[in-house]
């Protein structure tokens, strides 16, 4: 994977800023301005920062990973890994975490008592 620079970080957010304000109606000339703006606010703010943005962070997530467990086969990894930009590995504990969401919501509690009972 190349190492980006904070000049990419920032052509990537103004770009992404831009195509939202765009895809809403707003006049190329506004939408740049403001792609601007809201790029120097978020640099203002989390100038000097060092963090990681994982691809995984939204409730987009949580559906694609259940699509990848979906179209799981048992031995298409690789492919899943292809299709999603993901790794390999990912994928493998993406299988494994909706196992075990899908495990956890069929099975009751034990200890829960019958809302008739109490």
């Amino acid at each position: 994977m190349a190492a980006y620079t904070v000049k990419d970080f920032v052509a990537v957010l103004t770009d992404a800023v831009l195509r939202q304000l765009l895809s809403q109606g707003m006049p190329r000339s506004k939408a740049e301005a403001a792609a601007d703006e809201v790029v120097d606010l978020v640099i203002d703010e989390l100038g000097g920062w060092n963090f990681y943005v994982p691809k995984d962070i939204s409730t987009r997530a949580r559906a694609r990973n259940r699509k990848i467990y979906e179209e799981w086969s048992g031995n298409n990894h690789d492919d899943l890994a292809l299709k999603y930009g993901l790794t390999r590995t990912r994928i493998y504990t993406i299988i494994k975490e909706v196992r075990a969401q899908i495990f956890a919501e069929k099975q009751s509690d034990l200890f829960d008592e019958p809302e008739n009972a109490r």
